[in-house]
């Protein structure tokens, strides 16, 4: 049933508001002959008339020759894979107008007459409405538009929708399964499958997902796919790939997708605040939040520059009218864009060196108001005290970040300082919540980025080994964390950098004189009210610290810690190799040390390992 009535100018010459000859029979109309343009009526809408959703739009893609003479089109692989109709999925259907490129010259360049941006756009933008015969050849060897069959299929898109999508919340189930009427598109499917086999704990998806990336990146780079959306969140997906650590230079890593996906999405506008109008505004907005937390997220693990200057967005912030469903993911989601910011402000901070008194205290007043708002249904502890809240594996890696953005604050500013309770108990936690991971297999499922988090609680407890009475407990946690690198790796070489740094950071630390007698601890109550709303559950040093702290602005003096009493606790073992040990099979950093940005996370390392003298590049383990 048609929306609309069937005017008498065509969609193009309708949007440029000019005269279009399309009424007198003539079709495609003049100008869309000379501009080489898909012509087509333009449909007024009817009032009242339901809005048709973006998924359910066929979206705009190149055509494909489909001779029975190409090379390896519809063949069946030997899993039984299905083959998407090429007909249907890469030739244009001529219903969906893709976004227009966003021009912002007209705020600072238009004097006294303005630019008109719609008539510069009025000429043949070049591009190819057929694809070009090697690249159907090539796309055809790789069997880029064949699928995996049903049961592998499904599994792929239950894993992506249970535990990639909560974090991205760009794209449906609907957008993802063809009908008689709708076919998906192809890129944005094989990058659906790439995301979802790396957080699968099948083998067989596992080992396809390489198959995934190379036709995920085949169909982008051919341009096969011509719905701007759909490829920047098409590129969203493909940094669940990740294939190498950022120790090394790479064109495949989240860093080179991060920065491609940004530039596709200023050109078409994502940045600015969308017309509340448009059918996809509220896409549009989640997937420039999605970029957001993205960016921040790898400038945080990197220690690199953002890609986006938040003073170039107006984008307004998510609210939950943003989501189909008003359910836990999309409140999750909401936590996790303003937690996903501070960090990125954070890290901001400490590379620029402008990390002042006044932006010191806008952060952690933001990550107070944070956990202190925190929805209940997120939250890891009841919010009365009540104990640990029923296991939810996304509300404890949402609370992961709110850990690494304490550690990271409230590390001692100079070394020479009592140490810091906040960031003992912060990275305390997050050694908790790992553990719980692991006890449930958990591990495999996680972000890239977790490895991060695990290294920087690594850090803030490695810096204490100087302290016995800390240490005791210390090793303990680190034997966790430990694991949980060694779980990561299997995945993510990034995991296997963090193990070397960490590793290297130990044998510096053995160098320091051991301090015996009573401990100060600087723990006040300022940090204390950012642990409120937690519990001893998921702390070994909690009665230590938060138990144990007077109301106090002066450092107090700590009582030795008594060893963990379970049956899995060991002494502390004098060669802590034993513990944190490497892969044999897998060297990260072969060649690595060549570079001056050889090292993730370097850059807070500073104020830990001042006293030290100690330097990543110089004393990574040497392969």
């Amino acid at each position: 049933m048609q929306n609309g009535v069937q005017s008498k100018a065509c969609e193009n010459c309708h949007r440029r508001k000019i005269r279009c000859d399309m009424h007198t029979g003539s079709f495609p109309c003049a100008n869309c002959r000379t501009l080489n343009q898909d012509c087509r009526p333009h449909q007024r809408k009817r009032k009242n008339a339901p809005v048709e959703p973006p998924s359910a739009r066929p979206e705009k893609r190149l055509s494909v020759d489909l001779s029975s003479d190409s090379p390896a089109v519809g063949e069946q692989l030997p899993n039984a894979s299905e083959t998407i109709s090429l007909q249907r999925s890469a030739v244009s259907s001529g219903n969906a107008v893709s976004p227009g490129s966003y021009l912002g010259r007209a705020e600072y360049v238009s004097g006294t007459v303005p630019i008109d941006e719609e008539d510069a756009k009025n000429y043949s933008a070049g591009k190819e409405t057929v694809l070009p015969e090697t690249d159907q050849k090539f796309l055809a060897d790789l069997r880029a538009f064949e699928i995996p069959p049903r049961s592998v299929r499904e599994s792929l898109l239950s894993n992506f929708m249970e535990r990639c999508h909560p974090w991205m919340p760009i794209v449906e189930l609907v957008e993802l399964r063809p009908t008689k009427e709708f076919e998906p598109s192809v890129l944005l499917l094989q990058a659906v499958f790439v995301a979802g086999s790396r957080v699968s704990m099948a083998p067989q998806a596992q080992a396809s997902g390489h198959s995934f990336y190379r036709r995920a990146k085949a169909l982008y780079y051919t341009g096969c796919e011509k719905d701007p959306l759909a490829t920047v969140r098409a590129i969203v997906m493909l940094q669940w790939w990740n294939p190498s650590g950022p120790e090394h230079i790479s064109m495949d890593a989240s860093s080179f997708w991060l920065h491609m996906g940004v530039a596709l999405a200023h050109q078409i506008g994502l940045h600015r605040e969308p017309n509340p109008k448009l059918a996809d505004a509220a896409l549009r907005r989640r997937l420039w939040w999605t970029l957001v937390t993205r960016d921040c997220m790898i400038s945080m693990s990197h220690g690199r520059p953002r890609a986006i200057n938040n003073e170039d967005c107006d984008v307004r912030p998510l609210s939950i009218e943003d989501f189909d469903e008003p359910n836990f993911d999309a409140r999750l989601f909401i936590a996790y864009v303003e937690a996903c910011t501070i960090l990125g402000d954070l890290t901001e901070g400490v590379l620029r060196g402008n990390l002042g008194h006044a932006r010191r205290l806008s952060l952690q007043s933001r990550l107070y108001s944070w956990i202190r708002d925190l929805p209940d249904e997120l939250r890891v502890y009841k919010r009365n005290g009540g104990g640990l809240m029923p296991y939810n594996h996304k509300a404890r890696q949402l609370h992961t970040l709110y850990f690494t953005a304490l550690t990271l604050l409230f590390r001692p500013a100079v070394p020479e300082n009592a140490p810091s309770g906040a960031a003992l108990l912060a990275s305390s936690f997050t050694a908790g919540v790992y553990e719980d991971f692991l006890a449930r297999g958990e591990v495999p499922t996680l972000a890239p980025v977790f490895t991060f988090h695990l290294m920087t609680a690594a850090y803030a407890q490695l810096a204490y080994y100087k302290y016995p009475a800390l240490w005791v407990r210390a090793e303990s946690e680190l034997g966790i964390i430990s694991q949980c690198l060694v779980e990561m790796a299997k995945r993510y070489p990034s995991a296997v950098g963090a193990q070397r740094v960490v590793k290297a950071v130990f044998r510096a630390v053995k160098s320091q004189e051991r301090h015996e007698g009573p401990l100060q601890l600087f723990f006040d109550k300022d940090q204390k009210k950012y642990f409120d709303f937690l519990g001893p559950e998921l702390c070994s040093k909690w009665g230590f610290v938060y138990e144990g702290v007077q109301n106090s602005s002066q450092p107090f003096t700590m009582t030795p810690m008594a060893p963990p009493q379970s049956a899995e606790y060991r002494e502390p073992t004098s060669d802590f190799d034993q513990v944190l040990h490497l892969d044999a099979g897998f060297d990260a950093y072969s060649g690595a040390q060549n570079y001056p940005y050889a090292t993730v996370g370097n850059w807070m390392l500073g104020d830990w390992m001042a006293d030290l003298g100690w330097t990543a590049s110089e004393n990574l383990p040497q392969s």
